[in-house]
């Protein structure tokens, strides 16, 4: 006997072989596109624009300047409570869980914030811009007043 394949067979067989290239080819161009990223963000320049900070920090240190050393981590610090309040008002990419893990930070960092007020060299508060100050201001009084995890 021999065996018979129906073209029906045939073009069900082909039809499969097509529709896992075409993923495997989806997979793999995305997997290029995302290859330097996470969650979106760019890993590279992130961590460059770290690595420059903390090194500007340890010269601070190295020289003894606790003053400019107040004020980098000061800027430093606006920045990441900025994203962290964005994320929170609209966690885009982020779970309910580190949204909520993100409040008591939030929070402690609003009544440090509180009892030491930030520091600024003369040319970063001159070159702040008045919403953004009043937008990371708001956002702390919020973490203040929010009632603290059961």
């Amino acid at each position: 006997m021999k065996a018979v394949i129906s073209r029906r067979a045939l073009l069900v067989v082909a039809a499969v072989l097509v529709l896992l290239v075409v993923a495997f080819v989806a997979g793999a161009w995305v997997g290029v596109d995302w290859g330097g990223s996470f969650c979106g963000y760019q890993v590279l320049p992130q961590a460059s624009s770290n690595a420059s900070l903390l090194h500007r920090e340890l010269l601070y240190l190295d020289a003894g300047d606790t003053k400019a050393l107040r004020e980098a981590v000061d800027m430093e610090l606006d920045g990441e409570l900025l994203t962290i309040c964005l994320l929170t008002k609209s966690p885009a990419g982020s779970s309910r869980d580190a949204v909520e893990a993100a409040r008591p930070i939030l929070r402690r960092i609003a009544s440090y914030r509180k009892e030491r007020p930030p520091s600024y060299s003369a040319t970063y508060a001159a070159g702040l811009d008045a919403s953004v100050a009043r937008r990371l201001q708001d956002c702390l009084d919020e973490a203040a007043a929010s009632p603290p995890p059961r």
